[in-house]
């Protein structure tokens, strides 16, 4: 277990092989590793406190905004323009920050967003459906084909076994 942002960095060093943990694909990490075939797509949500004017991606323009740092919803939160972003060692701490009346929104992925709010119940609002779809894949140091090859059975396996459906239910429904 590590920092979310530290797994780049873990992997380019060698302290671990494969980096599993919800990690969506995008061209700036495909730059310094290779990836699975996508076994899972999310997309960025929104949470904002209840009483807030904020209802869509553009009404995020010039706030403060807080996101788990390492994250594409970090990444998210760095494009909208005008905005100040901050990370955050978990969504949860940055929601907390929110909250506190430090931030006015935080960017999550969808499945901890619903989580989250299902925790604060009316104190919060969530709001979907304003970010592409990502994609999920597991990361292995750019050339390890070898690793990529088994991490890829393994995938074909378990998505077609229906073993991947039981972790999906047990975990993230």
């Amino acid at each position: 277990d590590m920092d979310f942002n530290a797994l780049p960095t873990a992997l380019s060093t060698g302290q671990i092989d494969c980096i599993a943990a919800g990690f969506s694909t995008d061209a700036t990490r495909e730059e310094t590793m290779d990836f699975s075939d996508t076994y899972y797509k999310a997309s960025q949500s929104i949470l904002v406190p209840a009483d807030s004017a904020i209802n869509t991606a553009d009404d995020l323009k010039n706030k403060r905004l807080g996101a788990q740092s390492g994250t594409t919803g970090e990444e998210t939160a760095t494009d909208v323009p005008g905005a100040e972003a901050k990370g955050y060692r978990s969504p949860m701490l940055a929601v907390q920050d929110m909250m506190n009346g430090n931030l006015d929104a935080v960017i999550v992925d969808k499945n901890p967003a619903e989580v989250i709010k299902d925790q604060y119940g009316d104190e919060i609002k969530l709001i979907t459906d304003q970010f592409p779809e990502e994609e999920y894949a597991i990361a292995v140091n750019k050339g390890n084909s070898k690793l990529l090859d088994k991490i890829n059975d393994a995938l074909k396996t378990i998505l077609s076994d229906g073993t991947f459906d039981e972790i999906v239910k047990k975990y993230v429904d």
